[in-house]
């Protein structure tokens, strides 16, 4: 369970140097799901995130 994303906003999570903006996360560099994502494709997998706005976001 993470941050809650708006769904409008989802499809920047995976883009280096993108911030969701959050009090959770003022320190965030942007690069962490970038480079996740990066590494899950050399190895030939794939990486999928869902958000519930009130909720969570997940990744999969």
């Amino acid at each position: 369970m993470g941050i809650e994303i708006e769904e409008s906003k989802l499809h920047t999570i995976f883009e280096r140097n993108k911030q969701i903006k959050s009090t959770d996360m003022e320190k965030s560099s942007g690069t962490g799901l970038a480079t996740l994502k990066d590494i899950f494709e050399d190895l030939d997998g794939d990486i999928k995130c869902q958000s519930t706005v009130g909720k969570d976001l997940r990744l999969q």
